[in-house]
């Protein structure tokens, strides 16, 4: 085998002089050609062709991108890590309930830290002496302050509140007779006996006085009473007991009141009433309930009733029920003798029908049906008998309520 000669050649230049360079090597001679493009930052050998070994171009990693870059170029190159760019994910693992600290002197690598390891970097708690106090943490109450009943004071110390007393009241050894009690010493457990005595025997009254005054107390001890000058006829009386829960009426005079037997109870309901006007000072002949001008009942509506409907009739005495579909009707809470007023209304559509209970009775015993047209409406009329526990119904069909 036959030595071959290398030659190494370094050129630099522009990309275009590169591609215009033509190798003339002499023979014999295997040489190798190295060109930096000044232009492009690449650099490329030659041995029986170009190859680029640096550069934009190049094989392998000439940049870093990313949270950490460096580069372009060749050789060593610093990497940084772009600020504000690491997220909590990228960190390391933490084990729960601990955060990132340091407690170990001196600076260095950040500590996770567990919550008593963290209680030691947090200020202490400091209670007011007068010109406030600073935040922090609360000093640990010690053994027995819970038993003393200590709370935590302004000041910062776990102390028992000042008038708050334990265990039984303690007396004198001994005290007089119908005297008041009075509290002794600091603590709020000590009692005393005082100088004041409460009165006892009858209460005594003045030699004269006007009659019917209003009496009065009179003097410090409690037993004295007076005469004033407040005169009980100028009270509005009665002349003999009221029955409890009565409406009360004026007896001929412009302070005598008299009981009634119309009563009021607790739920306002109110009874005993023989007849009422309403409107008039005129009671007409034979009747128990006389109105003079408009009486309202105000309708119980049904919207959009459903598959089934209740019909409360203790809520009122006339009802109006929108039909969406096909309904079964209830009736509750009826009176003897009560009579309802039941208007039917078609929703939009039509064709509902309505089933009654079987204590509702028609004419001949035929249930009618039901105007089906959309937004017709028919009115039906029920009047209750008790002793049979059947409802006498008719019907008014077909009004137009569009």
């Amino acid at each position: 085998m036959s030595d071959i000669r290398y030659d190494v050649f370094q050129h630099y230049g522009t990309n275009a002089e590169r591609l215009a360079f033509t190798p003339s090597p002499a023979v014999g001679i295997q040489p190798l050609y190295v060109w930096y493009e000044t232009d492009t930052g690449n650099a490329y050998v030659y041995h029986t062709s170009w190859t680029i070994v640096a550069g934009s171009g190049a094989s392998g990693i000439n940049q870093l991108t990313g949270d950490v870059t460096a580069g372009p170029g060749v050789g060593s190159q610093a990497a940084t890590i772009t600020s504000g760019i690491v997220t909590n994910v990228k960190l390391a693992y933490m084990v729960q309930d601990t955060v990132k600290g340091r407690i170990t002197a001196s600076t260095g690598v950040p500590e996770d830290l567990t919550t008593t390891q963290l209680t030691t970097l947090v200020n202490t708690f400091v209670g007011d002496t007068g010109s406030g106090g600073t935040k922090g943490l609360v000093l640990a109450p010690t053994a027995g302050d819970a038993a003393a009943n200590k709370f935590l004071k302004a000041n910062g110390a776990w102390e028992v509140p000042t008038g708050i007393a334990t265990g039984d009241v303690v007396g004198p050894a001994s005290s007089t007779d119908s005297h008041v009690v009075l509290f002794s010493g600091t603590t709020g457990k000590v009692i005393k006996s005082s100088n004041l005595t409460l009165p006892t025997g009858d209460v005594t009254g003045p030699a004269s006085a006007t009659d019917s005054n209003i009496t009065l107390f009179s003097g410090t001890t409690g037993k004295v009473i007076q005469n004033s000058d407040i005169i009980s006829t100028n009270l509005v009386t009665s002349t003999t007991s009221i029955t409890d829960n009565s409406i009360v009426r004026g007896d001929g005079g412009a302070k005598i009141v008299q009981g009634t037997a119309i009563l009021v109870d607790d739920s306002n309901n109110i009874t005993n009433v023989a007849a009422l006007a309403i409107g008039s000072t005129t009671q007409v002949a034979n009747t128990k309930l006389c109105v003079t001008g408009q009486l309202n009942i105000v309708p119980q509506n049904h919207s959009a009733a459903g598959a089934t409907e209740t019909i409360d009739l203790s809520v009122s005495n006339e009802h109006t029920v929108i039909l969406d579909e096909n309904v079964t009707l209830a009736l509750s809470n009826p009176v003897d003798g009560g009579r309802y007023v039941i208007v039917l209304i078609q929703d939009g559509t039509g064709t509902n029908t309505v089933a009654w209970p079987s204590t509702v009775r028609w004419p001949g015993g035929i249930t009618p049906t039901i105007t089906a047209t959309a937004n017709k409406a028919d009115i039906v009329t029920l009047y209750y008998i008790s002793s049979l526990t059947i409802y006498i119904a008719s019907i008014n069909q077909d009004y137009t309520t569009t």
